[in-house]
């Protein structure tokens, strides 16, 4: 019996690994898909100046309830007065899960930026709650970010 426990110790590991790598490719897989049809897309109209564009594009009918286009621009118009333009840097996966009600997938992404002015440079993450749609593309549900200058969006 002892001699089986080695054996029995590296299956274990062997499984454990298996579904790691699983999960972990299957994560990779979601973060180029997100940057490449939802966060590249809405954060080069965003950079560009178009935030009535993204707007339009990439929020959902819950997120233009909650916030009208009149204040989402004023977000970004403060932002860029005060800071300069918002530029991409990266963003990352904060949390992943389903919906109770539709059983869609929510997740929530942090974005990186830098903004520069007056040879400045300040950094900002946004954070955006994203709701999958019927598509099975992403619309922005819901966005924050803290900092203690009071920049805290709707992005």
């Amino acid at each position: 019996m002892t001699r089986l426990i080695p054996f029995i110790i590296l299956a274990i590991v062997l499984v454990v690994g298996y579904f790691v790598y699983r999960s972990y490719s299957a994560n990779k897989a979601l973060e180029t898909r997100l940057e490449e049809r939802f966060v590249k897309p809405y954060m080069a109209l965003v950079s560009a100046g178009k935030e009535a564009e993204a707007y339009r594009r990439f929020t959902s009918e819950k997120f233009k309830r909650q916030y009208p286009l009149e204040v989402y621009l004023e977000s970004y118009r403060r932002i860029r007065d005060e800071k300069g333009s918002v530029n991409y840097t990266g963003f990352q996966i904060e949390q992943q899960s389903k919906s109770l009600v539709d059983g869609s997938e929510v997740l929530q992404i942090g974005v990186r930026c830098t903004l520069k002015k007056n040879a400045k440079q300040y950094y900002l993450q946004m954070a955006f709650q994203l709701a999958e749609q019927p598509d099975s593309t992403y619309l922005i549900d819901n966005s924050f970010s803290r900092n203690p200058e009071g920049f805290n969006g709707p992005w």
